[in-house]
């Protein structure tokens, strides 16, 4: 459920993170977001539009070749791909063409692939300490950052979306020099936090669950195995701010979600 969602705004605009769709119309993402902290989010909500003359008029861009990349960021367990999925869901309800790139699941399919299988999923791969590991992730992440770019530079994609932990602000730095380097594309910051003891003992649960990387073991094995992987991350990890800024100093747009 999403009654107890909390949501927040960088102080930098959003008015130009919008994508075109038919009939001269612009999705706005700040409507986009507003909804999502609302749980009817897919049950008869009508997402708002603005028409070429009403962009002119505020003296908005009308770019047909905008596209826009959103970048969630977060500590495993805390929703992420909770929060991709259901944009997903509703972003191709109102006819955005869009597209999830998880670099979880490409870690697996590409990693198990070569033997891995034992290593790949266990705390110890997601540990700053393990050179190997990190270099093999950071191949992963750049990986399916060339597919995802190739998609909208390409095969006609509108909007994607980049789950993965995405923690450091040296990670979110490259990602965004990479993104900026594409014409027309936008980069929009998602984080999810959860302070909430109750939220996020749930989330471990359900990850724990559903995740493919603790299928066959015991469910309080395999909950200490996720907290040490979430113990590994807490580590490195920089939450974003006002003062976060890429690598041209200039400032990024995000919103936090929390106790999602």
């Amino acid at each position: 459920t999403l009654t107890a969602l909390q949501w927040q705004m960088s102080s930098a605009s959003l008015t130009d993170y919008k994508t075109p769709l038919p009939g001269d119309r612009y999705l706005h993402w700040s409507d986009v977001f507003e909804k999502l902290s609302h749980p009817d989010m897919l049950l008869g909500v009508n997402p708002t539009f603005r028409s070429d003359a009403d962009e002119t008029a505020a003296g908005g861009q009308t770019d047909e070749q905008a596209r826009l990349v959103i970048v969630l960021v977060g500590l495993p367990a805390r929703g992420k791909s909770y929060i991709s999925h259901r944009l997903i869901n509703y972003l191709t309800w109102i006819g955005v063409r869009c597209r999830l790139f998880n670099v979880g699941a490409f870690r697996r399919q590409q990693l198990r692939g070569q033997g891995e299988e034992d290593d790949t999923g266990r705390a110890d791969f997601f540990s700053a300490e393990n050179k190997d590991a990190a270099s093999k992730r950071e191949e992963l992440a750049s990986a399916v950052l060339d597919q995802l770019l190739r998609w909208l530079g390409s095969e006609g994609g509108e909007v994607a979306i980049f789950d993965a932990t995405n923690t450091s602000k040296q990670r979110r730095r490259m990602l965004l020099q990479r993104v900026r380097a594409e014409p027309g594309v936008q980069v929009l910051f998602v984080e999810s936090i959860c302070t909430d003891e109750r939220v996020l003992e749930a989330n471990l649960a359900e990850k724990v669950r559903l995740s493919p990387d603790f299928q066959g073991m015991p469910f309080h094995a395999a909950v200490r195995d996720l907290k040490a992987r979430v113990a590994h991350y807490e580590a490195v990890y920089e939450t974003i701010d006002d003062d976060e800024r890429d690598a041209q100093g200039a400032s990024i747009s995000f919103i936090k979600v929390i106790n999602l």
